[in-house]
């Protein structure tokens, strides 16, 4: 389990970046999703790893 807690979007010559908090299991299938939510060519994120699921 990882914990999200900063999303960069990479579009050309353009960054924007994000502070979250998400959960997931498999980063790529997450990286994947978040490619299409937020219409950029790129996401790169800071995780952590969770050693159990935060309620």
């Amino acid at each position: 389990m990882y914990l999200i807690n900063r999303i960069v979007c990479v579009s050309s010559d353009t960054r924007s970046a994000y502070n979250v908090e998400l959960q997931t299991e498999d980063l790529e299938k997450t990286r994947a999703e978040l490619v299409g939510m937020y219409q950029c060519e790129r996401i790169n994120f800071e995780y952590t790893e969770l050693k159990e699921k935060i309620k």
